[in-house]
């Protein structure tokens, strides 16, 4: 799966079909990511280093966008405008 983030739409493609995700049609974004992520911090464990960020739609879908994707994912979605971004704080982040 292939992500490109933009200001105004997220472009997911897969299998050779797209989906786009206007900016206007996301009802908030929540980053899920071990906190021993965070500046300085050391992960204790290999699967701590795993985060991803899970888009809620207003039509309710949900899509997953992990760092296998973006090492960055964390940091890409702060360029959607008019976005609302949260944190979730866990040991082990699975989707």
């Amino acid at each position: 799966m292939v992500a490109e983030i933009l200001p105004d739409r997220i472009r997911l493609e897969k299998d050779s079909e797209e989906t786009i995700i206007a900016s206007s049609d996301i009802k908030e974004i929540v980053v899920y990511k071990s906190a021993s992520l965070d500046k300085g911090g050391i992960p204790i464990t290999p699967m701590e280093a795993y985060f991803f960020a899970r888009v809620y739609c207003n039509n309710d879908k949900k899509y997953e966008l992990t760092c296998l994707m973006d090492a960055n994912i964390d940091k890409s979605i702060r360029a959607l405008h008019g976005v609302k971004i949260f944190r979730e704080k866990g040991l082990f982040n699975i989707v």
